[in-house]
């Protein structure tokens, strides 16, 4: 049984709400300075010569490990350790803290770094968890979200004794632990449902519904065969395929109307939407709908920057910036080729990464879609669609069972870090054994 503290008073901010009364508190920009990342001039494919990683968001995450590379004489750049705290300060994960590896920070990022003794280190990181929610709340930005300056350095950083915050970490390190486990578990059997999914899709759009349906070498590596009465184009020629273009300048107020008919779409509109995009944040007055590009309802985008190869249908009048690829005026299916272009071997070995990776509309133009006759088309798209039906639902049980666990995390962490539960006298219970 966890108690709590005896008495409480308030700490004056909403989402921290009462502290015990003998614990401190400091603005975070009192005791901490926050430095920029900045882009190399130079980058390389090896780490030789004593060169470290340029630390994208991506390479951090785990989600690549070939970062490119950066040379320490190069004075300008902002060098991190293992361990620090960092931000990401653009894009559509803006306010999200991550932990540091050895290198050189992006430009996308901020180091923060506390100048405080009075924290240990691990109550720290738990602490900045449970601020990455306001600070995400109140991001700002008419189109790329962004870190607010002054929200970030106005967090109140909650300071108990150290043998107070000892005792919290301990406590968190014990009870997160089990939860992430739990947590891990359900992502992976999210992610073998959905490579089951695309294995459908892929096997249906490029082998078709047939088994027995004679075959013939496409002369594309990763298509293989095809059916031999079905065509291969490249995407030039059964669509019109372009590139957004962005505000200039983009925060110029004349640009945006509450009213407008036409919505700006950012990566976020694009990465939470599923088939069918139907809202978006902001809205462009007819001015600014001029300055951008136009993409009528009713058409595939695709998201070329960062978050790549999402497809989607926009059911709504959108404008893109160049972060997005719309493709027009089909001369085929349009649910068929919305099935097509979610292959992700269709992405593999195009674009560049920067800071980011970007795939070119010359790469996307080019691609090679195995094309069946129109009736097929017809007939693998309506296939198609109760398959993702039926892994819909299933898929949507488990992600609300994720969505709890994973509040119920935040939830442990928040109660611990800010004093409402007591874990003084905590003790990890020993299993008895035999």
């Amino acid at each position: 049984m966890i108690d709590t503290y005896s008495k409480y008073e308030n700490s004056c901010v909403e989402w921290i709400g009462d502290i015990p009364v003998d614990w401190k508190s400091v603005r975070l920009k009192w005791i901490a300075k926050i430095s920029k990342g900045k882009k190399p001039n130079t980058e390389y494919e090896e780490p030789s010569n004593g060169k470290l990683p340029y630390l994208s968001m991506e390479y951090l995450r785990g989600q690549t490990s070939s970062p490119s590379y950066a040379d320490p004489e190069q004075e300008s750049l902002l060098q991190v350790d293992e361990g620090d705290h960092l931000i990401l300060w653009d894009g559509s994960n803006a306010g999200e803290i991550v932990t540091a590896k050895k290198g050189f920070l992006s430009s996308t990022m901020a180091k923060i770094d506390i100048q405080d003794d009075r924290f240990i280190d691990g109550y720290l990181n738990y602490l900045l968890q449970i601020a990455q929610s306001h600070i995400q709340a109140n991001t700002i930005g008419m189109g790329i979200p962004h870190v607010s300056g002054t929200i970030l350095k106005d967090v109140l950083m909650i300071i108990p004794t150290q043998l107070e915050q000892s005792k919290i970490s301990q406590y968190l390190d014990h009870q997160t632990g089990l939860i992430d486990t739990i947590i891990e578990k359900k992502q992976q059997l999210i992610e073998k449902l959905k490579e089951q999914r695309q294995a459908i899709i892929n096997e249906a759009v490029t082998k078709g519904l047939h088994p027995n349906a004679p075959m013939r070498d496409s002369h594309v590596k990763w298509l293989g065969k095809i059916p031999e009465h079905w065509k291969i184009l490249k995407l030039k020629y059964l669509a019109d395929v372009t590139r957004g273009a962005i505000l200039r300048p983009v925060d110029d107020p004349n640009y945006f109307d509450d009213n407008g008919v036409w919505t700006y779409l950012n990566i976020s509109d694009a990465t939470k939407c599923d088939k069918y995009l139907y809202s978006g944040k902001l809205k462009l007055s007819e001015l600014g709908s001029t300055k951008s590009a136009r993409v009528e309802p009713g058409n595939l985008i695709m998201t070329a920057s960062a978050t790549i190869g999402k497809i989607f249908i926009n059911q709504i009048p959108v404008c893109v910036h160049d972060g997005f690829i719309p493709i027009r005026k089909l001369k085929c299916n349009i649910n068929f080729l919305y099935h097509y272009l979610r292959n992700p071997q269709l992405y593999v070995g195009i674009g560049k990464s920067n800071t980011q990776k970007n795939i070119y509309v010359d790469e996307v133009k080019n691609m090679f879609i195995a094309l069946p006759p129109k009736d097929e088309q017809e007939e693998i798209y309506h296939y198609l669609e109760v398959q993702e039906v039926n892994y819909k639902n299933i898929m949507e049980k488990l992600e609300n069972q994720l969505q709890k666990i994973i509040n119920y995390r935040h939830s442990i962490i928040s109660e611990a870090v800010t004093g409402k539960i007591d874990v003084r006298e905590w003790e990890p219970r020993i299993k008895e054994t035999a």
